[in-house]
């Protein structure tokens, strides 16, 4: 169940890393919660008054992404042609199936892969890449993902709490085409209840991908909603907060002495 548990003399917090509060989470010893966005705050008292709306930790880069045209310098895209970013985790679940179907449509957009640890998945689109030079990038994990995210228009890729808060963080809507249901089913609900993305059949995913690619209008208007539930500053709220505890706790022992 993503998240951590902070744990500083007799204070436990409980930080978030998905779009929804999992039963386990609901503990009577941990004494605040850091959650991803404030619509989805436990209605339950007990848990919702503990409750600090932070946003979830990322990395620095995330704090103040690039450009999207400094982006693709970096990588070496074109800058005015549509780009496509394939995820799949470290397990690289369906890249290869996902970029096959986006290539075989005449947009013209370029794919932007990541196979993760999966060598079948790149294996095939190595020959994949081999038949379409100009169009597919092949890439190895990187802890730059903010730089892959600002230079793509779209992101498919698996809904976890990570990387769906880096996708808005970068201000880019994800689609889905698989979700493991639980705290992914939470993350899927999020993506859709805000007209950010969701979950996709493999089937729709070209069809959905060209859509918005040829309305720009719809595109940007999903990149702004994006932007703006995208929290970039999650990990200094929450050392904020653990900082705050951690030196009331102190005084109090002081006091005590």
């Amino acid at each position: 169940i993503g998240g951590w548990i902070l744990t500083m003399r007799n204070t436990m917090i409980g930080v978030l890393t998905d779009f929804g509060v999992h039963d386990f989470w609901r503990q009577k010893g941990i004494d605040r919660y850091c959650v991803a966005h404030e619509s989805i705050l436990d209605p339950d008292e007990s848990t919702r008054t503990r409750a600090v709306v932070t946003g979830v930790p990322l990395m620095p880069d995330f704090a103040l992404p690039m450009s999207q045209a400094e982006a693709r310098r970096e990588l070496k895209l074109p800058a005015q042609v549509p780009v496509v970013l394939v995820l799949g985790g470290g397990l690289g679940l369906s890249v290869d199936v996902a970029a096959t179907a986006l290539l075989q449509r005449q947009s013209g957009a370029n794919v932007v892969v990541m196979p993760g640890k999966n060598d079948k998945a790149r294996a095939a689109l190595d020959r994949l890449a081999a038949q379409h030079p100009q169009r597919l990038k092949v890439s190895d994990w990187t802890d730059r993902m903010d730089i892959y995210l600002r230079a793509a228009d779209i992101v498919v890729g698996k809904p976890g709490g990570i990387t769906v808060a880096e996708a808005l963080a970068c201000g880019r809507p994800l689609l889905a085409t698989r979700s493991l249901g639980g705290q992914e089913g939470f993350n899927v609900d999020f993506l859709t209840r805000n007209g950010v993305g969701g979950l996709v059949a493999d089937r729709d995913l070209a069809d959905r991908v060209d859509t918005l690619l040829r309305d720009r209008d719809v595109l940007q208007n999903m990149q702004r909603r994006a932007w703006l539930l995208g929290q970039r500053d999650g990990a200094s709220r929450v050392a904020a907060l653990a900082l705050d505890f951690a030196s009331v706790h102190r005084a109090v022992a002081l006091q005590s002495r």
